[in-house]
């Protein structure tokens, strides 16, 4: 009696272990069929929130690029024009890449022209003609810019968030890298703007004093 009452503690022992082993095997098979939890999804909002940025910026420096171009032919500065064309050319064919020296171009070039504009002195026919023609573009492009500032601020914030919500420095190195335009692009939007701003009221008035028919850029809500 003993021994059939030993045997049936082993089976019942032994079978206990098989379920809890089959048990075990299972439910990590589960587990595994589960899906996993990614940050994939507030990076790719982050991600698109960039590429909208960018292309937006990109499209409002093209056109600011235009207007500068033509100021600085009648500025008399040939290689700058030059250089501005290639900025609106690049841009306008959908190339991006270089988005952040091209942003350094355009506001290095409003700060120099901007002196100029400054001295009021008499234009000349010519000058008046590439005047006439950055007129509009340059008001747009000021119009355009104006409007990212809110995006670019919003932008900085979430991005902002982000990285600091992350602990593992692999990837929190992976993610500054990957905003790290965006981010540079948010940030020099206010100080983009500001010149454009200035800038609008000094060629404003200048273009007034020469004659210039200044109806259609003053049209322009900024």
């Amino acid at each position: 009696m003993k021994k059939i009452i030993k045997l049936t503690l082993t089976v019942i022992v032994l079978l206990i272990a098989s379920t809890s082993s089959l048990e075990a095997q299972f439910g990590k098979k589960l587990k595994d069929l589960k899906p996993k939890k990614s940050s994939s999804s507030s990076s790719g909002n982050i991600s698109a929130s960039q590429d909208a940025l960018v292309s937006q910026t990109a499209a409002a420096i093209a056109l600011l690029a235009e207007a500068q171009s033509y100021v600085a032919l009648a500025q008399g500065n040939q290689e700058l024009a030059e250089q501005l064309k290639n900025v609106q050319k690049e841009l306008n064919g959908g190339n991006t890449g270089d988005i952040i020296s091209h942003m350094d171009t355009v506001n290095k070039a409003a700060a120099v022209q901007k002196e100029v504009i400054k001295q009021k002195e008499k234009m000349s026919d010519d000058a008046k003609k590439s005047y006439q023609k950055a007129l509009v573009p340059f008001f747009s492009s000021a119009a355009l810019t104006i409007k990212l500032k809110e995006p670019a601020q919003n932008f900085v914030k979430d991005a902002t968030n982000e990285i600091k919500s992350i602990r593992n420095p692999l990837e929190l190195g992976k993610v500054k890298k990957s905003v790290e335009v965006g981010m540079y692009v948010g940030k020099n939007i206010p100080s983009l703007t500001a010149n454009l701003l200035s800038t609008t009221g000094d060629l404003m008035s200048y273009s007034k004093d020469n004659g210039l028919d200044v109806s259609e850029a003053s049209s322009i809500e900024l």
